[in-house]
């Protein structure tokens, strides 16, 4: 495990929902006290720390890129799941925002991990990342929604945003670099949701 390379989740979460238009920020992040950030990040720091972590993420991913779900990681995380809304009585609707922002997360950092054992830098998953602020919000969403998948016209503009800021692209990483963006918007949004709860 990459220790969720230092805090990256939180991080980019900041990042990310900073630069989004205001009909996908909500609003308010910057406004969650350490307490309701932990809350947020339960499941996923409670996968992070287990024995689970890198089953949960190969499933994740296998789940959201092959067949465009993740019941079976949601089965994996249930433990994780239930230790979380036990701690903080949680509704339906907050536990499937943090599920969400788990099961995203895992996949993320364990993505990102392969691609780093394949030849990608630091710098180039920070780029990548950094990409997702150039995006319209149309992108965005079809990022979120994976409708993206089947229009070539965006996933090469997309592709392009991270070539020209200087991240390694190629045919064997251009893939994983639309699953990276696409899960990491994934768990914005459920971020920002769980912001739009917490205020509104």
């Amino acid at each position: 495990m990459i220790s969720k390379l230092a805090g990256l989740a939180v991080a980019l979460a900041v990042g990310a929902l900073a630069a989004m238009p205001a009909s996908a920020q909500k609003k308010g992040y910057n406004d969650l006290t350490q307490t309701e950030l932990d809350e947020l990040f339960c499941v996923y720091d409670g996968i992070g720390m287990s024995d689970d972590f890198y089953d949960i993420g190969d499933v994740s991913i296998s789940g959201i890129d092959i067949v465009g779900d993740y019941e079976d990681a949601a089965d994996m995380a249930e433990p994780y799941v239930k230790a979380c809304s036990s701690k903080y009585q949680w509704d339906d609707e907050k536990l499937d925002i943090a599920m969400m922002v788990g099961i995203t997360g895992t996949a993320s950092d364990v993505l990102m991990e392969d691609l780093l054992d394949r030849g990608f830098k630091d710098g180039d998953l920070d780029i990548v990342l950094d990409a997702l602020a150039t995006l319209e919000e149309e992108e965005l969403d079809a990022l979120n929604d994976a409708s993206y998948r089947t229009n070539q016209t965006m996933k090469e503009h997309m592709l392009a945003e991270v070539k020209a800021a200087g991240a390694l692209v190629g045919k064997d990483f251009a893939d994983d670099i639309l699953l990276l963006m696409e899960l990491n918007v994934m768990g914005f949004y459920a971020s920002a949701d769980w912001v739009d709860y917490v205020f509104n």
